[in-house]
C-alpha cells in the first residue's frame, strides 16, 4: 500500500514518507527524499507565521504584548502602518493602490529565455500529485488552482530556481481582494519551481489559493500579483 502525504495547508506532513504506518511503505527515489527535506525546511520558514528567525518561533507572552502595543497606537499611525504594508503577509485584503506591472517571466527571472502562458484555474476539494503528495483546503474552504505553461524558447537548456528568489503570489477572484498563496511541497509550485529546461521544451507549474465554498462559484476574474523584496507587482502573463 503506497502511502499518501495530506497536507493541510500548514499542516507540513512529509515525515510519514520516511516513517509511516502500515504494511508497505512507499518507496522514495534519492531525488524524491532530497525534495522532501528541502521544500519542508523553506515552506516551514516561509509560511510559519509563529517563526520570525530561523526555527526559533516567538513565545505567546511577546505575541501578547506586541498586540498589546498595536491597540495602544494612536488610530492615524495604525492606519498610515497598514496601507504602506498592503498585502505583505495577510490574505484577504482590500486592494487600494496602484502598482507597477510586470510580465510573469520577468518576476521569475527570465524575460528573454521563457514565455509563461496562463491556462486557467480550477476549483479543487484537494490538489494531488502522483501517489505520494497532496493538498486540502481548511475546513470551509476550497482550492483554486491555477494553472501555467512555461516554455523555453531557445535552443539551449534554462535552469528554472524560483525558490532563491523568494517570490510571493497573491491572487484576486472577486476584482478587490487579495489572497496570499497556500504552502506547497510539490515540485509544481512556481514559487518554489527548480528544474531544467530544455530547448524548445514545455513544463506545467502551478499555484494553489484558498477560497470560502460559498465564493467557489463567484469567481469574476482572476488577477496575479508577486510580492519581490517587501514590493508588489502586477503580472501580465497571456
Amino acid at each position: 500500500m503506497k502511502k499518501k502525504i495530506s497536507l493541510p495547508v500548514m499542516a507540513v506532513s512529509a515525515i510519514l514518507l520516511l516513517g509511516g504506518c502500515g504494511t508497505q511503505m512507499y518507496d522514495l527515489s534519492e531525488d524524491e527524499e532530497n525534495l522532501v527535506v528541502q521544500y519542508s525546511a523553506h515552506i516551514l520558514a516561509k509560511y510559519n507565521i509563529e517563526q520570525k528567525d530561523g526555527m526559533t518561533a516567538a513565545s505567546s507572552e511577546e505575541t501578547q504584548e506586541t498586540q498589546k502595543q498595536d491597540s495602544q497606537m494612536p488610530e492615524s499611525q495604525n492606519t498610515q502602518s497598514a496601507d504602506n504594508n498592503m498585502a505583505s503577509d495577510a490574505t484577504g485584503e482590500t486592494q487600494t493602490q496602484e502598482m507597477e506591472t510586470m510580465p510573469i517571466a520577468e518576476a521569475i527571472g527570465h524575460a528573454s529565455g521563457l514565455t509563461v502562458s496562463y491556462k486557467g484555474y480550477r476549483v479543487q476539494n484537494i490538489y494531488q500529485e502522483g501517489d505520494y503528495f497532496a493538498v486540502t483546503p481548511e475546513d470551509g474552504n476550497k482550492l483554486v488552482v491555477m494553472k501555467f505553461e512555461i516554455k523555453n524558447k531557445g535552443k539551449k537548456k534554462v535552469r528554472l530556481d524560483t525558490e532563491k528568489l523568494g517570490i510571493t503570489f497573491y491572487a484576486c477572484f472577486d476584482g478587490k481582494n487579495r489572497i496570499k498563496e497556500t504552502a506547497s511541497l510539490g515540485t509544481r509550485s512556481l514559487s518554489s519551481y527548480g528544474e531544467t529546461i530544455r530547448g524548445g521544451k514545455k513544463k506545467t507549474a502551478v499555484l494553489l489559493f484558498q477560497i470560502p465554498k460559498d465564493q467557489a462559484d463567484k469567481i469574476s476574474g482572476e488577477t496575479l500579483y508577486a510580492e519581490i523584496k517587501d514590493t508588489i507587482y502586477s503580472l501580465k502573463y497571456k
